[in-house]
């Protein structure tokens, strides 16, 4: 009875142990950073040539990209946990699966909501739950902070550049409307539609911003100042924001976002303590 007990004590043991040696291979960038804000970083073995080049990660081996993924590289990594997202081919998750590898699909969040839950699910399954729960803790203090902050200021309405050619922005029921939600400000494609989607020039002449926002790679700040009447143009509020921190939606993006649009929106709020 007492070798029993033992027995099962070793294994429990073994298997909480190997939770924190996991072997990960990350096919997705914003999955590949949210395992670096967990600190697990140590536990990957392989990511795509995406992830490294924005992440700097030259230390780790990569497995292709996110559409070509190199199941032999892969294989050579003798991976624990493979994550994955519906960017990736089918046809690949379910090869990697057959082989024999434990294969986790994770959406990208839609809101911050999602972000979280999305995070909290990764940190439990690669052995960090405990820091998973307290980073969402103290990013939701933080949030409050600073919805408390803005609350007193003047809402503007602002437009979101997320691509030139064609012009795209966010709508309604998306992460980057929540942002510009929470730093105060109000999203003029709101009425226009859902997530992301194409919109014409004239539409935004029309709405009349008082900011123009833009997080795509390549800037097109100057278009928009032929259109000297715009509110956004006279007031001198077209700004182009880093795209790396709304691009890879997680909890802790989310928080770098509204506080950089916030302070974007409402200067004077940095000179408050």
């Amino acid at each position: 009875m007492r070798k029993s007990c033992f027995l099962l004590l070793l294994g429990l043991f073994l298997k909480f142990s190997n939770l924190e040696a996991l072997r990960i291979v990350s096919l997705a960038p914003y999955l590949t950073e949210e395992l670096i804000i967990l600190e697990a970083k140590d536990q990957i073995v392989g990511i795509t040539s995406v992830g490294k080049t924005i992440l700097n990660l030259n230390e780790i081996d990569t497995v292709g990209d996110t559409l070509n993924v190199s199941i032999e590289k892969i294989l050579m990594l003798k991976p624990d946990l493979i994550l994955a997202t519906p960017m990736n081919k089918p046809a690949v998750i379910n090869k990697l699966r057959s082989l024999g590898f434990n294969v986790k699909v994770f959406e990208m969040g839609k809101d911050f909501q999602d972000c979280c839950s999305i995070f909290l699910k990764l940190g439990k399954l690669v052995g960090k739950e405990k820091k998973a729960n307290k980073i969402i803790k103290e990013i939701n203090e933080q949030l409050q902070k600073l919805k408390d902050r803005v609350q007193k200021c003047p809402k503007p309405k602002v437009f979101i550049i997320i691509d030139n050619k064609p012009l795209i922005t966010a709508g309604r029921d998306c992460y980057l409307n929540q942002i510009i939600a929470y730093a105060g400000g109000i999203n003029i494609a709101n009425k226009w539609g859902r997530g992301f989607f194409r919109i014409g020039v004239e539409t935004v002449l029309q709405a009349n911003p008082d900011f123009i926002i833009s997080i795509c790679e390549q800037q097109n700040l100057k278009y928009w100042y032929r259109f000297s009447s715009l509110t956004a143009v006279k007031n001198n509020r077209v700004y182009h924001l880093d795209p790396d921190v709304f691009s890879r939606p997680n909890p802790l993006n989310f928080l770098r976002g509204v506080e950089l649009l916030s302070f974007t929106l409402h200067p004077e709020l940095k000179n408050e303590n």
